[in-house]
């Protein structure tokens, strides 16, 4: 007799009863996705910033090429920034110096509305920044910004997050090429400063700036300079004073986020925004038509790796079957390291497969090889890691995508904060060979 798992297994033709692949842009019909009360952004295959609306999935694309990411899986994010694509707005923004023309209407921004934020500077010896004041705990903060070069000679932007006038990090980006001139430095007090920029389709490069804070956070500071001002700074909040030659650049989406790393955009205006969790589960029939009390197995998944660290850091989950009722198989990326490992919770006990210490690289393929009930393997990147055996077994009934959490919707931090590409299942522990094979 053959069973409707079998007949899965026979109709995929590697012998895997679950094949989901989310870089077709379609959610499968089985699972069921949420993302409560509010809009959320995603990249779209033009390389733009798109809004989506509540409980619609968001499936991602590489901003520089189009390709498709996956879905796009992400716990909850609040920016501090407000008004975060006005910069002319004086009830949040402050203009140290006066430039000759400014418009929040002056070119199209990255999410191909009239939003691009223009500065023109006036041909004069001034120092000059643009900056907006928060009151917040010590801890590690990311900044990031869309910025652009315009007209004139080459403008660098310099990023800053600070806590004081002497304890603050940093990063200068040239606007024009989106390249860094500066790496990123920790000033005083601050530490663990480090940042990214990544080229965006429409000629805009968004830069972020990851920097821990000993003391309260109380600036986001853009400074613009020329080539000759560039300096090393201690103090002033980098800011620096040029002679100005009516040269322009542009800046758009402005955001301030606890956390290392940046969350997508989250637009916001007189008041800071919080962007709800995703959730993506498969319950019930679904989640039985496959896996059907399987005793063995094979879990595997291809994601990204993690962009954002929340804080406090918790484990990034992939892609598991149960999280908080006792039973768990699932494969996750530690948050201190950023290591590959695999769980199983059987009724005996939590049992942790790891053994690969090394950090996934950007695009990650993982597996866990379950087997007698109780006891796993982990694989990474054609990596063999170590086995445990355990005891009792595990009884499973649910699968998450992107966060380790037993319903979607719990407060939990294990969200994935990246892109799910591929998640399959296999009823039957495969050998090690070809599980090596396979996440190669």
């Amino acid at each position: 007799m053959i069973t409707s798992m079998m007949r899965r297994a026979l109709l995929s033709g590697d012998g895997s009863t679950l094949t989901l692949d989310f870089t077709t842009g379609v959610l499968d019909s089985r699972l069921s996705f949420t993302r409560a009360a509010n809009t959320a952004t995603v990249i779209n295959s033009s390389g733009l910033v798109q809004t989506v609306n509540a409980d619609t999935p968001r499936f991602d694309h590489d901003p520089t090429t189009g390709a498709p990411r996956g879905l796009l899986i992400e716990g909850a994010a609040t920016s501090l920034s407000r008004s975060s694509q006005d910069f002319t707005n004086a009830s949040y923004w402050t203009l140290q110096t006066a430039y000759s023309a400014t418009s929040a209407t002056g070119g199209t921004a990255p999410d191909n509305t009239n939003t691009g934020n223009l500065f023109t500077e006036p041909s004069s010896n001034l120092q000059r920044s643009i900056y907006q004041s928060y009151s917040s705990a010590a801890g590690t903060y990311t900044g990031s910004l869309w910025i652009k070069g315009g007209t004139g000679s080459t403008r660098y932007i310099r990023l800053v997050v600070s806590s004081g006038s002497g304890d603050f990090g940093y990063v200068t980006v040239n606007a024009t090429t989106g390249a860094i001139q500066q790496a990123a430095t920790a000033v005083g007090t601050a530490t663990s400063a480090s940042a990214t920029v990544t080229p965006y389709l429409s000629g805009w490069t968004r830069v972020t700036l990851t920097v821990t804070l000993a003391s309260s956070l109380n600036f986001l500071f853009l400074v613009p300079m020329d080539f000759g001002s560039i300096d090393t700074p201690t103090t002033n909040y980098g800011r620096v004073s040029y002679l100005g030659n009516g040269s322009t650049f542009l800046i758009w989406g402005a955001q301030l986020e606890a956390g290392s790393g940046a969350s997508s955009y989250i637009p916001t205006g007189a008041s800071q925004e919080t962007r709800n969790p995703d959730s993506c589960v498969m319950t019930g029939a679904n989640f039985s038509s496959w896996f059907a009390g399987a005793t063995e197995g094979v879990l595997y998944a291809e994601c990204e790796r993690p962009r954002k660290i929340a804080s406090p850091a918790a484990d990034h989950g992939v892609v598991s079957t149960l999280y908080t009722s006792g039973t768990w198989l699932g494969v996750q990326i530690t948050a201190t390291n950023q290591y590959p490992s695999s769980v199983l919770w059987s009724t005996g006990g939590f049992v942790f497969a790891g053994g690969i210490g090394t950090q996934v690289p950007l695009v990650s393929k993982q597996a866990v090889r379950w087997f007698n009930g109780a006891s796993a393997t982990n694989f990474a990147n054609g990596t063999q890691g170590s086995t445990t055996v355990g005891t009792g077994s595990a009884t499973l009934g649910l699968l998450t995508i992107g966060a380790n959490v037993s319903t979607g919707t719990t407060a939990n931090l294990d969200w994935l904060n990246a892109c799910v590409r591929r998640v399959k299942f296999w009823p039957t522990a495969l050998p090690n060979s070809q599980i090596i094979a396979l996440t190669t």
